[in-house]
Parts: C-alpha cells; structure tokens; sequence
C-alpha cells in the first residue's frame, strides 16, 4: 500500500513528485522574500 504524504501527495513517478517539490518550494521561497521585502520597507 502507498503511503501518501499529507504534503506532497501520493507520488507514482519520483521525478514528477521531485519536480511538484521544486514548484512549491519555489513558490514559499517567492511568498517569503516578497513578505520579508515588504516588511524591510521603511514606511
């Protein structure tokens, strides 16, 4: 039995689910720098 991780998914294909990581990763990262950007702003 599969064991689907309650973040990614169940993954068939390694490759797809280490390419669906990346997108999210980069998606936090963006989210994050835009946040911390905003934040470094002087008002």
């Amino acid at each position: 039995t599969e064991q689907a991780h309650p973040v990614w998914g169940s993954v068939e294909n390694p490759t797809i689910g280490r390419e669906k990581r990346k997108q999210l990763l980069l998606m936090l990262c963006q989210n994050e720098a835009e946040r911390l950007d905003v934040w470094a702003q002087p008002l």
